[in-house]
């Protein structure tokens, strides 16, 4: 399967009928192991353009439950996270959050891999989590990529980000 063929099923997939030029190109350049940038107006539908990801990679390499590809989305905003996270969950993907409120609760399927996206905020990842998951064998095999959405808020991170 080519790469066009198999972001296109993955939105299919979970119910996106017909992606936009800039989502395709986006998802596309990605999976062919470009860093993108992807500046979209809001609305436009930047969410998707990591919510397809693991399943189109899972969709070339005929990845199996064991083998599942994951992507970790960082994201400054904890009540964006959360609705990001219901409205990829009603969409049936696989999609856990990491923050200080809820992390002893899913710890042990964030780190046996359970989810495809795996999203958190940049004091998560800067955290123990950092180490956690490079040290991991699930992650060292199936992480394809991390996502920083909201980018712009990356310089108020500083400099150790």
């Amino acid at each position: 399967m080519e790469v066009t063929a198999a972001v296109q099923k993955a939105g299919e997939i979970f119910g996106y009928t017909s992606l936009k030029e800039e989502q395709l190109l986006c998802m596309t350049a990605f999976i062919e192991g470009n860093d993108v940038f992807c500046i979209l107006p809001t609305g436009y539908g930047k969410t998707l353009c990591f919510a397809c990801l693991p399943q189109a990679f899972d969709l070339l390499h005929d990845n199996n439950e064991d083998s599942k590809s994951i992507i970790i989305v960082v994201s400054p905003l904890t009540a964006l996270i959360k609705d990001q996270v219901e409205a990829l969950r009603k969409r049936k993907i696989s999609v856990g959050y990491i923050d200080s409120e809820n992390e002893k609760y899913v710890i042990s399927d964030v780190i046996k891999g359970k989810y495809s996206i795996v999203m958190m905020g940049p004091e998560m990842l800067m955290g123990k989590w950092r180490g956690l998951l490079a040290s991991n064998k699930v992650y060292q095999k199936r992480l394809v990529g991390i996502v920083v959405d909201e980018a712009h808020c990356v310089v108020k991170w500083g400099l150790t980000f």
